[in-house]
């Protein structure tokens, strides 16, 4: 059984990267793509850090929603993978400008690690904190069949640079760059994909 992300785990420490390091991350370069090579480094969004003193009312510069692929608009392994790069280039869009509508869309309710991820972005911005990153970088990812439509997509994550504030009151924290190990475990339900599961091998 994958790990379980709760609320108080992600929470502890800055947003996603320690969300994945909780389901079982690593430093290490991560999973190989479907062909056996490992992928390049493709940014997934530009998001660059904020410019402004109020970045709970104010984007960052250059921060733009991902658009839904059409690769991730079929019920296939290629689908699948599609979908889980999505969702992490929407994670990374949230981090930084607080905008989470889209991220809690993509996870189902019952994904408790969606909704604490989701929510601790909302919790973070809710409280006058932020975070300043650039984009998130998908190195490599491969997909196996977890059941009947539905997917377990390993990804290797490159995290830059990270300064989360959690609230106005506290100094931001500083996390290094580093590249983790991400799970989605992702169902097609209702000619859509959901994340039902975020864990760790």
């Amino acid at each position: 059984m994958p790990a379980r992300i709760t609320a108080a785990t992600v929470a502890a420490v800055a947003i996603l990267a320690p969300v994945l390091v909780s389901c079982g991350g690593s430093t290490d370069p991560g999973p190989k793509g479907s062909s056996g090579t490992t992928e390049s480094t493709t940014p997934i969004t530009s998001s660059d850090p904020p410019t402004t003193t109020s970045p709970t009312t104010t984007k960052p510069t250059g921060a733009v929603e991902p658009s839904y692929p059409d690769a991730a608009k079929a019920n296939t392994r290629n689908g699948a993978r599609a979908f889980a790069r999505y969702y992490i280039a929407v994670a990374s869009y949230a981090q930084v400008t607080g905008d989470t509508e889209t991220l809690h869309r993509l996870g189902l309710r019952a994904c408790s690690g969606c909704t604490s991820f989701a929510g601790t972005i909302d919790d973070t911005y809710g409280a006058g904190g932020w975070l300043r990153s650039k984009a998130l970088s998908v190195l490599g990812s491969n997909e196996a069949k977890a059941g009947k439509s539905r997917y377990r997509v390993d990804l290797a994550i490159y995290f830059p640079d990270q300064r989360w504030k959690r609230s106005a009151d506290v100094a931001p924290k500083f996390k290094k760059a580093a590249r983790r190990h991400f799970v989605a475990y992702v169902i097609w339900k209702e000619r859509q994909w959901l994340v039902y599961q975020l864990g760790g091998p």
